[in-house]
């Protein structure tokens, strides 16, 4: 059985506090946090995070193209303390479309801005508002978008995120 000891608060200076300690099963989980959105195909999806406490391994990132709340979909997320991204296909299993990659543009302890525009099957990744991979991919051609934290277990982490944008093209 799974169970997440946690809260999320607004700040007063508006920014969404994330503080959580998985206690479940298994080593790590994830979290996902939804926004109450239409489905999307074309789109500009971005966020501001920072990781504050917790262990090298944890991650956060973006879900987009989600089957309604769930899988398939795909995942963007960093390792802020590897200073490391990778992308994923987010199915039955995580099948990477990119590997865990270094990039000197994730900054440790500050807001790191992680970015995608979508159109079409071609998708266009951006960290701290610069380009770092493009990927053509058709397996889901439009869904919803979600904010994602993964965490290991037993120990309490915390997570910073402001700006959360989608903006998406006149119809």
């Amino acid at each position: 059985e799974e169970s997440w000891d946690g809260n999320a608060t607004i700040t007063s200076s508006g920014t969404y506090l994330v503080t959580m300690n998985y206690i479940g099963e298994s080593s790590s989980e994830a979290y996902w946090i939804f926004p109450v959105l239409e489905e999307v195909s074309d789109f500009y999806l971005s966020v501001e995070g920072k990781y504050i406490a917790g262990n090298d391994d944890n991650t956060y990132g973006l879900l987009f193209r989600l089957n309604g709340t769930g899988r398939p979909g795909y995942l963007f997320r960093l390792y802020e303390k590897k200073q490391m991204y990778d992308i994923q296909f987010v199915g039955d299993d995580f099948v990477p479309l990119k590997e865990e990659t270094l990039s000197p543009t994730i900054t440790q302890g500050k807001f790191n801005k992680i970015a995608v525009i979508a159109k079409g099957s071609d998708f266009y990744f951006f960290i701290n508002d610069k380009f770092v991979e493009h990927i053509s991919d058709n397996q889901r051609p439009k869904g919803s978008v979600a904010l994602r934290i993964a965490v290991d277990k037993g120990t309490e982490h915390i997570f910073e995120f402001d700006d959360f944008v989608l903006r998406t093209p006149p119809k």
